[in-house]
């Protein structure tokens, strides 16, 4: 009988945590907009919480929804690498809207040139 009640606990844990888990593209647009968001506002604190809230209104999750999302994906090393790539096709796709090209393929120089 423990074991049973140990097996629904559990269960009903990680159904939770899935029902909270953010659709991975909308979650790797909100992770791009709340960093750029977090770079743009660094020396603002109470504007940087304005605007990230605004940014999850927009994006109808909630902290915790996008925490918790952010947590399960950390855990996955294939999850995370599929939610990395798409946050930086998002973010190259925003580099191109600005006017902005990435020259360099690698992560770790990243070139810029104005069109």
């Amino acid at each position: 009988m423990r074991t049973l009640t140990f097996l629904l606990v559990l269960f009903v844990l990680f159904s939770c945590q899935d029902n909270n888990r953010v659709d991975m593209d909308k979650m790797s647009r909100t992770y791009v907009e709340v960093m750029v968001c977090k770079e743009e506002y660094k020396n603002y604190k109470d504007s940087l919480q304005v605007k990230v809230n605004q940014i999850y209104n927009e994006m109808s999750i909630t902290e915790d929804e996008f925490i918790t999302t952010l947590k399960s994906y950390s855990g996955d090393k294939a999850l995370w690498d599929e939610f990395y790539n798409k946050s930086m096709a998002y973010l190259d796709s925003l580099r191109v809207q600005n006017g902005v090209k990435k020259i360099s393929t690698s992560p770790k120089q990243f070139e810029v040139s104005h069109k």
